[in-house]
Formats: structure tokens, C-alpha cells, sequence
């Protein structure tokens, strides 16, 4: 089976890691996929599939509507070489629904391929503006993906998808694309971080919906009984206002307790992030699928989550992970206590590692796109 997986976001976002995965995964299962991303993405070597970068310059400063051209451009191209190498599927990857993911949907249909739309993040697609063109979208897709069951019900209530359409396939784990043998210490020393310090790790994209205000709010109560712990905020800001975070970290007297790297983080600073803590803190107010949560997993280090529903089909508390109640500042500061100070830690750590192995192998949801491609084709 000849697959197009077009993914242009790929490097820009940290898409490569999902990309190559999924395409590893449908390599392994038995098909031929090709992955069209952005010029933006380093590709490994020795690659099982072909990867070709065939949208250029789509992102930057420069004009939108230049870099909206482009965009179009580059979807052209793809779209003409997967008819060229006799690609039966397009497989989408949707974050957002707009002008532009309609007009790609447009475009993909009136070439005559099959179309199967993975949707990454319904949240997105809940605003007024948007739900008229989800609607559209996804009422042409041949099959719809969704990571989990909480994603699966809205898909079906929110945007009037068929239930008989969706399909739902886990986000894969990110055991292959660790590169780094680096000690806890030795992660810390790299990133300028004092040994002695007890990380808590906060990391990926800054947004209202993702609790950091919470957090801080939580790690003034944390000091106060592990006065070395240390809150590592890394990540790029987006639509947000980070000034209101920066006003919390002075107001509760948390600067010596706080590291801020606010930026794009590079894939290889991201594995020292993780290498270097004690705990990832996932404090967040509303989530469908957390690809931070399966990083933490991937890499060996204990997880402390809100009791969203997306969370909860992952982590079940005390055994791979900690949950506290969503939007409780009091006890999101009593598990990350408990997670810092407890002798299990490790053990509880390891398990969700276990976890990543077992349920979420990228040659298993590749089997399991595949039947969504079949069902597609038929």
C-alpha cells in the first residue's frame, strides 16, 4: 500500500519526532509510505522511507500571504509527485481548522485520492470560527484518527463526524528518538543547573490552558518543605503573555527557586531538559493528547498530571504516575512533594517507561493505520 503522509509542520514544531515514527511504524507493518514536511527538518540518515522536503520556507517572519503562496506550493508538489508514485492515501495531520486546511482538503479530493485526517487537537477547533470549517473538513475525509477516547467523543459531538468514521490510534512513544547517554548530573552541568538542585520540569509550549500559573502558585507550598527544588520552565510562548508569569515568580518570591529558558528548544537540548529532572510537572487545564507526557514516559521520569480525562487513559495514579485534581494548587504542591521525596519515585518512573514500550510501539499503530487506510480504500 503507497501512502502520502504530508506533515508540513515537521522540525518547525517537533512534528519530526511523530513523523518518522508513524512512518516507521507503517514501514514496519507492511506499507511504503512517503513523507512530505517542511525544509525546516533535519532527516535522519538511513531512513526506511522516503522523506521528501517539499514545502520551503513556509515559516519565518516574512509576509503570510508570501508564505501562504508557498504553503500552496509546496502542497501542490506533493500532492502531484504522491500521484506520480501511484500513492493511494493522503494522511493529514490537523492541529487547527482553517481557510487553509480547507482549501488543502479541496485540493487532496479534487486529485481523487482517498483522504484520512488525523486529528491531533479538537480544543482548536472549538472556537467560533472554526467550527463551520471543521465541520466541512472533516465531513470529507475518507476516515478520521484520533489519539483517545476523550478526543474520539468530541470529534463525534463537537464537529457531526460519524462515529463509523473515526478511528482511534495512539500517539507512539518516543523511546527511538533518544540520542543522549547524559547522567542526571551531567544533563544538569550542560544546562548551567546547579547539581543539588531537585528539578521539576515544565516543558513545551507556553499557553493559558496548560496551568503554569497554577504551578507557580503550587511550587511557593513546594520550597517551603524542599527548599533545593527547582522549577525549569522551558519552552516557546504562544498566545500568551509570559510578563503575567514573570509578575507571579516575583509577587510569591520564587526567582531563586525558578530556571527560565523561554525559546524554541532544539531536539537535542530537549533530551538534556528531561535527562536533568526529578519530575515533569503537567499541571494542565484542559488537554486532549500530550506528547510532553509520553516524552517524560519515554525518558524514565516520573510524571505529575491533572486528572484531565486524556491523562487519565495513560496515567494511573501511583502506579505510572501522579495525579492531583485539576485547577488544586494545594494538591498539585502535595504530589510534587510526594513525587521529589518518595522512595518509590523511581519505580513508579520505570513503570511508565514499561508502559511506553508495551501499549505504545510505533509498529503497532502503524498495523492499526493501516486498517484505517483499508477502511478508507474500501
Amino acid at each position: 500500500m503507497r501512502i502520502a503522509v504530508i506533515e508540513p509542520v515537521g522540525g518547525h514544531g517537533g512534528m519530526d519526532y511523530y513523523d518518522f515514527g508513524l512512518c516507521k511504524g507503517l514501514h514496519v507493518a507492511g506499507s511504503n509510505p512517503i513523507l512530505y514536511t517542511s525544509d525546516v527538518t533535519t532527516v535522519p540518515e538511513r531512513l526506511p522511507f522516503e522523506c521528501k522536503l517539499l514545502f520551503k520556507g513556509i515559516f519565518g517572519s516574512s509576509n503570510k500571504i508570501l508564505r501562504a503562496g508557498r504553503y500552496l506550493s509546496g502542497l501542490l508538489l506533493s500532492l502531484l509527485d504522491a500521484r506520480r508514485e501511484r500513492c493511494e492515501v493522503v494522511h493529514l495531520h490537523f492541529f487547527h481548522c482553517g481557510f487553509m486546511e480547507l482549501a488543502t482538503v479541496g485540493l487532496v479530493k479534487a486529485l481523487g485520492f482517498q483522504l484520512v485526517i488525523t486529528a491531533h487537537d479538537v480544543e482548536s477547533f472549538s472556537g467560533s470560527g472554526s467550527v463551520a470549517h471543521a465541520r466541512r473538513i472533516y465531513a470529507a475525509a475518507n476516515r478520521v484518527i484520533v489519539h483517545n477516547q476523550v478526543s474520539h467523543s468530541e470529534v463525534v459531538e463537537k464537529l457531526g463526524v460519524c462515529v463509523d468514521l473515526v478511528d482511534i490510534v495512539p500517539h507512539g512513544n518516543y523511546l527511538d528518538s533518544l540520542r543522549s547517554n547524559a547522567s542526571r548530573a551531567e544533563a544538569k552541568s550542560s544546562l548551567g543547573l546547579e547539581d543539588s538542585a531537585r528539578v521539576v520540569l515544565f516543558f513545551g509550549q507556553i499557553k493559558a490552558v496548560k496551568g503554569l500559573d497554577l504551578l507557580l502558585s503550587a511550587f511557593k507550598l513546594v520550597v517551603e518543605v524542599v527548599p533545593n527544588a527547582l522549577l525549569v520552565i522551558a519552552g516557546k510562548v504562544w498566545k500568551d503573555d509570559f510578563s503575567q508569569y514573570l509578575g507571579l515568580i516575583n509577587e510569591l518570591g520564587l526567582s531563586g527557586n525558578v530556571h527560565l529558558d523561554i525559546r524554541y528548544i532544539s531536539d537535542v537540548e530537549a533530551e538534556l531538559y528531561y535527562k536533568s529532572a526529578e519530575v515533569v510537572a503537567l499541571p494542565y487545564r484542559k488537554i486532549y493528547q500530550s506528547g510532553v507526557l509520553l516524552m517524560a514516559m519515554s525518558h524514565e521520569r516520573l510524571v505529575v498530571t491533572s486528572d484531565l480525562p486524556g491523562m487519565a487513559e495513560i496515567v494511573v495514579d501511583g502506579q505510572n504516575g501522579l495525579m492531583f485534581p485539576s485547577g488544586e494548587a494545594g494538591a498539585l504542591a502535595d504530589r510534587l512533594v510526594e513525587a521529589l521525596c518518595s522512595p518509590s519515585r523511581d519505580l513508579i518512573a520505570r513503570r511508565g517507561h514499561q508502559l511506553m514500550k508495551a501499549n505504545f510501539a510505533w509498529a503497532d499503530i502503524g498495523t492499526r493505520t493501516i486498517e484505517a487506510y483499508r477502511k478508507a480504500l474500501a
